[in-house]
């Protein structure tokens, strides 16, 4: 939702969702859903260090997609997440954002 966006702020990695190409899905980004919030920083500005893609189904092929997202002239990298990654990150306490609601 877009009242929560602003606790994305800072993050270093992204965990974005990209079922399919295009077609829309009531509950899932699209890989286009996903591109275009990666390319409007999420609406808070956001440069993260990477972005990763999960939950791809049969229509996005991993390598394909992968190579397309290298091209794509995006601001910061993007690619498919893979079975066996591991991604080391620090929680960020938001509570006194929260509690400025």
């Amino acid at each position: 939702p877009a009242e929560s966006r602003r606790f994305l702020r800072g993050a270093k990695h992204v965990v974005l969702d990209a079922l399919r190409p295009s077609k829309p899905h009531p509950s899932h980004f699209t890989l286009d859903d996903a591109l275009a919030e990666i390319k409007s920083g999420f609406g808070v500005d956001l440069v993260p260090e990477q972005v990763w893609l999960v939950g791809m189904n049969h229509e996005l092929d991993h390598d394909a997609t992968n190579k397309t997202l290298q091209d794509d002239g995006l601001p910061f990298p993007v690619a498919c997440a893979h079975d066996g990654l591991e991604i080391t990150f620090q929680v960020y306490d938001h509570t006194q954002e929260i509690a400025e609601q």
